[in-house]
């Protein structure tokens, strides 16, 4: 008893699944208007060997079904997967990747996160001497695309809440 109930405290969705499908009633009819009840029991009564035929089953087309049969096999695949003694291959030393992170240098016009950042770092340390024509020279960007980064985006930067400025501080007050 004790292993049912923990079994339901670990899975309940599961064991909610199973106790609905158990409870599962068959799909109920489309509900039948009184104006539709008539006109159904009209048509029964005018047609009731349509509605007999229907209801019976045909039992050669039964037999036809029991007699048809299909096997089917999946292709057996040439290649066999190396368990974990015959892998010729061995597991790595280390986690780290046999790569730097950046790869060369990026196309003209682009540029890594790592040089953004940098890029950024040199405009806040000197910004007298890293201008954005002498940054655009030296990171190969669009002059134009620069001076947009510059005014729209920054690198992280903390904030304190005083310095922060408030909304309703630059609308005049209308009274």
């Amino acid at each position: 008893m004790g292993a049912r109930v923990t079994r339901f405290m670990k899975r309940p969705l599961e064991t909610q699944r199973k106790v609905e499908k158990i409870l599962e009633n068959k799909p109920r009819p489309a509900p039948r208007y009184p104006s539709s009840k008539a006109a159904l029991a009209k048509e029964q009564k005018s047609n009731e060997e349509l509605f007999k035929e229907r209801d019976q089953k045909d039992d050669e087309f039964l037999d036809r079904l029991k007699e048809f049969k299909i096997d089917s096999t999946d292709p057996q695949s040439e290649k066999r997967m190396p368990t974990g003694e015959e892998s010729e291959r061995k597991l790595p030393r280390s986690r780290e990747p046999r790569y730097p992170r950046e790869i060369g240098e990026p196309p003209k016009g682009k540029i890594t996160p790592v040089k953004l950042s940098e890029l950024f770092a040199r405009r806040l340390q000197d910004p007298d001497t890293w201008t954005e024509e002498k940054l655009a020279e030296h990171y190969q960007l669009d002059k134009e695309a620069l001076s947009a980064v510059l005014k729209y985006f920054s690198d992280y930067a903390v904030v304190k809440k005083k310095d922060f400025p408030r909304p309703q501080d630059d609308v005049p007050f209308l009274g």
